[in-house]
């Protein structure tokens, strides 16, 4: 009895153990895992299946379009493209506290209307101090503003004398200095062909030296500290006597220029040629003729005629020698003109104003640094002129093309032959300067808005409460802009703003949104 009890206990615990051992080697059985590299080209591992996360059932989400919320179209129509100003490039300062003088290049590199930003060259400057102009002569460099220094007066003496050694009185000796009312600020040589001025200091002074009968000489020349003497040697002078060809209403208003005619050399790389920018050349009598004194007696120069009812042509030559010389310069003249006035947004006239009239529109011809030319006299093919102080003008018309409007401080305009030949009054925009952009505000206070543009694409902005766009226009011009204001897809406001002349940033109202 008790032998069958203790073979039914052991029974019991090796039942018991091959239990025990099989539950430790249990692995559920899974579902294979889908192969998803199967249909990629080269297979690869079998990646395991994400598990599966059931969530509670929430609310039902909305389905369709999204809610109606407020948006401005602002559509940009471009009207006319306005040319900017040529580029700062140079700024005189004192050298005693590097304060800024209002400076303007007139001649040379980046001087003109529409000169490019990467001329480079020699440069005449006029430079505003004490109510004078001075002249200096500047070095202009790529992506650089050139910045000459004026310093206090210093005493500048020499004495001018001619080709043999005697001395030259009542010579002018001039140094670049423009009164306010126009006049150069010269002294004159005494006895002994001696003088003595007070120049401020700087470099690129012009040493100016002429006298009737002899041909000017010019040199640019440093004034400072210790200054050593100044001299000057005159020549005998050769004069050219122009004659136009050609009947016009008014021969007064043509200006005769000399332009290098081939590769200055001899007496004539003293000539002053830059001094014609500040007398704007020679007039013309009204028989057409002028005299151009002063010219060396050897070297060949061109002599250049413009006139607003005459085609700018190419300069006739001249062979300079002797104590006279002639030129007959032809002019075919056209008696169709456009007439009219250039005023300022308040409609005041404006003069001064330069006027190309030309075969198409687009930047002018540069400025040249060779001699420091008045720029453009290479615009040839055009005609020129300026208005009157009381804005008015009248030029040829030129064959299907534009009128080009260009002065300093504002907007310059080519404007369309049809347009010009209307008449009446042609308004310049002062140049705001800065970013050419738009600022819309907010078509109501307190609610989040969008924003939509034609430009660039179909611009688009999602904006806060309160919150503005801003936007970069392609050019300066005059747009017109038509703003519309939405609820989803219903037309809320509207409105066009017509003839809008941007030179910088401006702010255009949203139409108000009204719920």
């Amino acid at each position: 009895m008790q032998r069958g009890i203790v073979y039914f206990l052991m029974f019991l615990l090796a039942a018991v153990a091959g239990l025990l051992l099989w539950l430790a080697d249990y692995q559920p059985v899974e579902p294979a895992p889908h192969d998803a590299t199967a249909a990629l080209p080269g297979g690869g591992d079998v990646p395991k299946a994400a598990p599966v996360i059931v969530l509670p059932a929430g609310p039902p989400q909305p389905t369709g379009p999204r809610p109606a919320s407020w948006n401005v179209h602002v559509e940009v129509i471009s009207q006319e493209r306005y040319v900017a100003p040529s580029p700062v490039r140079a700024e005189a300062q004192l050298a005693a506290n590097g304060a800024a003088l209002p400076t303007t290049l007139i001649a040379g590199a980046g001087a003109g209307f529409d000169a490019s930003a990467a001329a480079v060259g020699s440069a005449l400057a006029a430079i505003e101090l004490g109510g004078s102009t001075l002249l200096r002569q500047i070095a202009i460099d790529a992506g650089e503003i050139a910045r000459p220094t004026i310093g206090g007066l210093l005493v500048v003496a020499g004495a001018v004398r001619d080709e043999q050694g005697r001395p030259v009185i009542g010579a002018a000796v001039w140094f670049g200095e423009i009164l306010a009312d126009g006049s150069r600020r010269e002294v004159l040589t005494v006895e002994e062909g001696l003088y003595s001025a007070q120049v401020p200091a700087g470099s690129g002074v012009p040493f100016v030296v002429r006298k009737p009968g002899y041909a000017a000489v010019w040199r640019p020349i440093q004034v400072f500290m210790p200054m050593p003497p100044c001299d000057a040697v005159l020549h005998p002078a050769c004069t050219v006597d122009v004659q136009l060809v050609g009947e016009a209403t008014s021969m007064a208003d043509a200006r005769v220029f000399v332009v290098p005619q081939a590769p200055v050399a001899g007496e004539l790389t003293a000539w002053p040629f830059f001094a014609q920018v500040v007398a704007d050349g020679v007039p013309l009598d009204e028989r057409g003729r002028a005299s151009i004194d002063e010219l060396p007696r050897n070297g060949e120069v061109g002599i250049l005629v413009r006139h607003p009812q005459a085609k700018l042509q190419s300069a006739v030559p001249v062979r300079l020698k002797g104590e006279r010389v002639r030129s007959v310069v032809p002019l075919q003249f056209t008696s169709t003109c456009w007439t009219g006035r250039i005023v300022d947004p308040e409609a005041l006239p404006l003069g001064g104003v330069a006027l190309w009239s030309r075969a198409r529109s687009g930047a002018l011809a540069p400025g040249s640094s060779q001699r420091l030319l008045p720029p453009h006299l290479e615009e040839t093919g055009t005609y020129g002129c300026r208005t009157r102080l009381d804005g008015t003008f009248q030029v040829a018309v030129s064959e299907a093309g534009v009128l080009s409007l260009r002065a300093s401080g504002y907007a310059g305009r080519d404007v369309p032959a049809v347009q010009a030949s209307r008449g009446g009054d042609l308004v310049l925009p002062r140049w705001l300067g800065g970013e050419v952009q738009f600022t819309l505000l907010p078509p109501a206070g307190g609610i989040a808005w969008s924003a939509t543009t034609n430009l660039s694409g179909d611009l688009r902005a999602d904006l806060a409460a309160d919150a503005s766009w801003r936007v970069s226009l392609p050019h300066a011009g005059c747009f017109q802009f038509v703003l519309t204001t939405r609820m989803g897809e219903a037309v809320v406001n509207t409105r066009t703003d017509s003839d809008v002349k941007v030179t910088g940033p401006i702010e255009l109202a949203a139409p108000p949104a009204t719920r």
